[in-house]
């Protein structure tokens, strides 16, 4: 019943709610607070419970210029579901992704980020390591207004193609050699990555087969240790660049797409199986342009929970804080910026396991209240007093 319920308010939702057609910048809105180009950059599978100086030292250093979230939500499991979060601040849904369910013009209507930046002049370009045709990538993105897609156009011949993409640092520098071309525009860039952290692999890259977490890896957590190393000794390709060429005028803003699996309650390698915290758990890292460094905190780390549907209206809210344009998700701008006024706390997240029966998870801090669609139960967790969610409420 539950499940009949949310999937009815869901189709609503797309159907009828946040349309492009509504969205207006008010005369005040001003882009050069996120500065040109804008940066998006979302990780593979890069799990709260892996963040630790033995694995992200890069995503750390980088994170300390900004506002850094160690645990905030992904809505949902599957790249294309993150994106759809994080691009257009829609509600996860517990069966087909949006570019699956619906049709073209409907997607075409949501008010979401490509089209809403194309109001200020921006031009969107998205980067995906893998096939651009994977779960109807190509489609979705196309429809909800990127204006360019690139993969292997942008790659030489030599480059490195794993099982699941392009390596990330040899990408990260096509990427950055391509922008090189596009200086003076006005650019949205979305970089989303996923070659270095998929699957078992002892076939370590010679350069740091030193330097991983776990020379000689033994279970999931060990073999996602060094996955998580090598993600992360890539991106700094991708500082490198930013910081020489883009920092002094950019906004960057850095997730992952999803939670990895943990091999904490399973010996499956796989995060489609579980409602637990740590399935949703992601980092979230926010920095400012140096050239607007003033109005921003940097060196912030921010404890409390929110999750991918709140980034966009947080974007809209920074360039344009009278925006009443209502979305899903709810801004946090007021945590970024410099002598904002306070926000609610204790928001509302809704998180969702599509897969292995289907899940709707609802968290208001301390409870947590899971709905399991297909063997009708539900149960209620204290995450104060017991964050590991082992004893559920009677």
């Amino acid at each position: 019943e539950a499940g009949v319920q949310y999937y009815q308010k869901y189709r609503n939702y797309i159907e009828n709610k946040q349309k492009i057609a509504d969205f207006v910048f008010s005369p005040e809105a001003n882009g050069d607070k996120l500065g040109n180009p804008i940066f998006m950059v979302h990780f593979e599978s890069l799990g709260s419970v892996y963040l630790g100086e033995n694995t992200t030292s890069g995503l750390f250093s980088i994170a300390r210029k900004g506002s850094f979230f160690p645990e905030f939500y992904a809505n949902s499991m599957q790249t294309i579901r993150a994106e759809e979060a994080i691009l257009c601040s829609t509600p996860p849904s517990l069966r087909n992704t949006i570019v699956a369910e619906f049709d073209a013009k409907k997607i075409q209507e949501l008010a979401c980020l490509p089209r809403i930046l194309k109001k200020l002049g921006y031009t969107a370009l998205f980067f995906q390591a893998d096939n651009l045709s994977f779960a109807d990538t190509d489609k979705f993105m196309t429809n909800i207004g990127f204006d360019e897609l690139h993969n292997k156009d942008i790659m030489r011949d030599s480059d490195v193609l794993l099982p699941w993409g392009y390596r990330d640092d040899i990408f990260y520098q096509r990427i950055m050699e391509y922008l090189q071309k596009r200086r003076g525009e006005k650019l949205f860039v979305y970089i989303a990555v996923s070659a270095a952290n998929h699957g078992l692999t002892d076939d370590i890259d010679k350069r740091y087969r030193d330097q991983v977490p776990n020379p000689h890896p033994v279970g999931i957590a060990e073999h996602m240790q060094n996955n998580i190393f090598l993600q992360d000794a890539y991106f700094q390709t991708f500082i490198d660049n930013y910081e020489k060429d883009y920092a002094k005028n950019s906004a960057l803003f850095i997730t992952s797409d999803t939670s990895g699996p943990t091999g904490k309650r399973t010996k499956s390698f796989q995060n489609e199986a579980g409602i637990f915290e740590e399935n949703f758990l992601i980092p979230f890292a926010f920095i400012p342009p140096k050239s607007q460094q003033a109005a921003f905190k940097t060196n912030h780390i921010i404890t409390e929970r929110l999750s991918q549907v709140d980034i966009l209206p947080t974007v809209v809210d920074i360039i344009d804080p009278k925006n009443t344009f209502s979305f899903f998700g709810n801004s946090f701008a007021g945590q970024l910026l410099q002598n904002a006024p306070p926000e609610n706390a204790n928001r509302t997240n809704l998180f969702i396991q599509p897969f292995h029966g289907g899940y709707i998870s609802v968290v208001q801090y301390p409870k947590k209240f899971i709905a399991g669609i297909d063997n009708n139960q539900v149960q209620i967790f204290d995450l104060e007093k017991d964050p590991e969610e082992i004893y559920p409420e009677k």
